[in-house]
């Protein structure tokens, strides 16, 4: 206990000398994500809207320091003011009412000359899905003037600004939050999607006045942020509680179309905004289908492993959105066993996730079907042990067109 103690100590000691009042500033944990097939965000932050972002050779994501930097998206130049992407965290200790404080980063804005990069202080979360943030004015612009230290090499630059505190700070944004459009060639984006990016890595807050101590939960706070790893979902708070399925509300899109211009606004006006549909795709026959492999069962049972269930939760969440028409859960095995064995055991498995599904309300209101393979679909070669093993799984066929529905 005295170990323990002394350890608490020296660690509270550290904070307090260093002072920085954001969670995983480097961006160096990484946060083990309960998303069903999702890329999250490093632990402590959140991404708006909430999908991972890639960048092509033509923009390296090199950090400027350590492993790890992340992204945001200034504009889009085939969606202008649509699909920027902001990135956002809890501040672990509230800000003193008329104290001052010094918020620097690393930054790397590639080839734009402009740095197109802001902050917002706010006492509300802005939720993916739920808030949009051009609609917030920022508390902090950075540009050439903020900058004050530079590397030719590695192209990064530290900026700093200070704010001044209104003692109602809870959350802070990074984006770029202007509503006027950015406009830009091809050749300046960093996909193919038409992204214009900035790299950022080091983020500071820390207070001006020396004085000033960390708060007394300051370890609580950073413990409950790396604690929230399913949240990469779109109306996912940081204090959303997963087992509470009872506050799910369903059967209603969670997305519009991406950004539509009123022709009947003249002059440049501002645009009407509305949600960006996330990039999904669906082949030809309007299906999408989203496994769930051997590991999620015990050898030769049918229950769902408790572990893997917090994945099934994630996938429920970011199905929704999708509105499909039918539901479709096929079971398969390796050819260990006969043939009726095996298809008895698939039907069963494809059966318990598609109970488990059920626990929501839109899972349970659309048609459905079970249908047990058995042996008869094999990914791979069942000659070896790997090859079995990705034998054995559940597919979930998501089905855009009901008339495209799997035949038996």
């Amino acid at each position: 206990m005295r170990g323990s103690i002394v350890i608490l100590f020296f660690f509270l000691s550290t904070a307090l000398l260093s002072q920085n009042f954001i969670a995983n500033p480097g961006f160096e944990d990484i946060n083990e994500c309960e998303e069903f097939g999702a890329k999250c965000a490093a632990e402590a932050w959140f991404r708006i809207p909430p999908y991972d972002l890639t960048v092509t050779d033509k923009a390296s994501r090199s950090p400027h320091k350590g492993k790890i930097s992340e992204i945001i998206v200034v504009e889009n130049i085939f969606h202008p003011l649509a699909r920027r992407v902001y990135l956002y965290t809890k501040i672990l200790c509230p800000l003193i009412k008329g104290k001052k404080y010094q918020l620097s980063f690393f930054l790397n804005n590639l080839n734009q000359k402009g740095y197109l990069i802001e902050a917002l202080f706010s006492d509300e979360e802005l939720i993916a899905g739920k808030k949009n943030p051009i609609d917030y004015k920022p508390d902090l612009v950075f540009t050439v003037e903020q900058e004050i230290k530079k590397s030719e090499e590695s192209k990064w630059k530290k900026v700093q600004s200070i704010y001044k505190a209104s003692g109602k700070e809870k959350f802070l944004t990074i984006g770029y939050f202007s509503k006027k459009e950015i406009i830009a060639y091809r050749k300046k984006a960093s996909n193919k999607k038409g992204d214009i990016v900035i790299l950022l890595d080091d983020i500071q807050l820390i207070p001006l006045d020396k004085n000033e101590k960390v708060c007394i939960d300051f370890l609580d706070q950073k413990d409950k942020l790396y604690q929230q790893n399913y949240r990469h979902t779109n109306k996912i708070s940081v204090d959303h509680i997963p087992e509470d399925r009872s506050q799910k509300i369903w059967n209603k899109n969670f997305f519009d179309k991406p950004l539509v211009k009123d022709p009947s606004i003249q002059n440049g006006a501002t645009a009407i905004l509305k949600p960006v549909l996330p990039y999904r795709s669906w082949n030809k026959k309007d299906t999408l289908i989203f496994e769930i492999p051997l590991v999620a069962f015990r050898f030769d049972q049918i229950q769902i492993k408790i572990e893997f269930q917090k994945k099934l939760d994630s996938f429920a969440l970011q199905i929704e959105y999708l509105n499909p028409k039918k539901i479709q859960y096929l079971g398969h095995t390796d050819n260990m066993g006969s043939i009726e064995y095996n298809q008895k055991l698939s039907k069963k498995r494809a059966t318990a996730v598609q109970n488990y599904l059920n626990q929501y309300d839109f899972f349970k209101n659309t048609s459905s079907e079970v249908i047990g393979k058995g042996e008869l679909t094999p990914k791979t070669d069942n000659k070896t042990f790997k090859g079995r093993q990705l034998n054995r799984r559940v597919e979930i066929v998501i089905f855009k067109n009901k008339d495209n529905f799997y035949s038996k």
